[in-house]
């Protein structure tokens, strides 16, 4: 497994809030400006003698962590504690280089932060045959895209980030088994960096701050065994006029539930199984889940199967994967069954969400309204539609780590949770 690297901006010092860096400060020294060398063209012409760097003033109510919030070129390099840089050099790493940086924070000089240059090209470790890519038309309705053209492979091959289309987004990238690194960026598909889970275990071991840990299970390793595929539910799925196979339990499982009095009253038209696998549960064991295809009265849905049955209703299926419905269910499973852990504290007088909310109006955006939250294992996730500037956006995540996305977007708060989870991690287990 593998994570998205994320800086940790809530509460954690050098971050939006208070965004802490000041400059250059050539009155302490220094030879080289990082403004200069981090940023632009002039990034990629870096001597690697070059470690003299100017100081960098900091707010003096800025927090320092072991991963600051800042960096010119968040693609290549970050600012990092000794204790970091220390554990990144035991591991593996690729092309990289570490820089002393001063920083000087209220007169005081503190000399054991490094700029970490990385500069690791994971292409030739694709395997482009089983990977899926897809274009955005903005309007979040993805378009395939696929590499027959050997044009557009060499594209992704390129070093030169500006050949790539910014608009290309990943449903799933395949590597190849000799492939090692522990610290990796992938600038021309996803913004921010990856960590193996070997170098997430021993972060959170020495219990490096300033930053949060996304699973990306997504990003697979070749192994030879066999790959779901990560598909597009179909933009119409016809009418479903199979008769349902009442033999098998799951079938009648979802008829079941269908013919209820509570749910739809009678039994589908049609019905066929869309895709079986196994999934990690909340109740850490692992279960045979299905999702279902079905129509009622000339309408279709896809119901979900297996541990417990449910159908989401007046959604587009058309933008979802496989995957990401399962994903959906598995959050919702969450969202709905676990126990409450804060009572009947109402959201109106939540004052965590308050603060939240202040802390989010920094951030730009306004018109809040927390529409959902739910405390699992003390980590409160809340769903807050809102405005970006003009743009309709919903808020979701907890104080610690959220993400703003499109109204477009398909039960962004169950995803968040199923994410989260990690449904499809089946060696994570209770015992292990």
């Amino acid at each position: 497994m593998y994570y998205k690297l994320n800086r940790n901006l809530h509460k954690s010092g050098i971050g939006l809030e208070e965004s802490g860096i000041l400059g250059d400060d050539s009155d302490y020294g220094g030879s080289v400006s990082w403004f200069q060398v981090f940023s632009g063209a002039k990034y990629e012409k870096l001597p690697n003698s070059y470690y003299d760097l100017y100081p960098m003033r900091i707010r003096g109510t800025s927090k320092l962590k072991d991963y600051l919030n800042y960096a010119l070129n968040p693609f290549f390099s970050q600012i990092v504690s000794k204790n970091l840089m220390e554990l990144l050099r035991r591991s593996i790493l690729g092309a990289h280089s570490f820089f002393p940086l001063k920083l000087v924070q209220k007169e005081k000089i503190i000399d054991d932060y490094f700029v970490f240059k990385f500069d690791q090209s994971i292409a030739d470790w694709v395997n482009i045959d089983k990977s899926i890519f897809y274009f955005s038309n903005g309007l979040n309705d993805p378009i395939p895209f696929t590499y027959s053209d050997d044009e557009l492979k060499k594209r992704f091959n390129a070093s030169n980030s500006t050949i790539m289309p910014s608009s290309l987004q990943t449903k799933r990238i395949v590597l190849d088994k000799s492939f090692k690194l522990d610290f990796f960026s992938i600038w021309n598909i996803s913004s921010g960096q990856v960590v193996s889970e070997k170098l997430k275990n021993a972060m959170e071991e020495a219990e490096i701050t300033g930053v949060s840990f996304e699973p990306w299970p997504e990003l697979i390793i070749d192994d030879g065994k066999k790959v779901y595929d990560v598909k597009l539910i179909d933009k119409k799925i016809p009418p479903i006029e199979a008769k349902p196979d009442l033999s098998h339990p799951a079938v009648q499982q979802m008829v079941d539930w269908i013919k209820s009095p509570l749910e739809f009253g009678q039994e589908p038209e049609g019905l066929v199984i869309l895709d079986d696998r196994d999934l990690l549960w909340p109740t850490q064991e692992i279960k045979r889940c299905y999702l279902m295809a079905y129509t009622v009265n000339g309408d279709n849905f896809i119901g979900f199967a297996g541990p417990t049955e449910w159908t989401f209703l007046n959604i587009d299926y058309s933008k979802l994967s496989i995957e990401e419905l399962y994903l959906r269910y598995v959050g919702w499973y969450i969202a709905t069954f676990s126990p409450r852990l804060d009572g009947d504290k109402s959201i109106a007088t939540d004052p965590d969400l308050l603060d939240f909310i202040k802390h989010l109006k920094t951030e730009g955006y306004t018109n809040m309204l927390c529409t959902q939250r739910k405390n699992l294992n003390g980590n409160v996730y809340y769903e807050i539609r809102g405005k970006d500037g003009v743009k309709d956006v919903i808020i979701v995540g907890t104080a610690d780590y959220f993400e703003g996305t499109s109204e477009n977007v398909v039960l962004p708060f169950y995803d968040r949770i199923g994410r989260d989870w990690d449904p499809f991690d089946l060696k994570r287990t209770q015992n292990s």
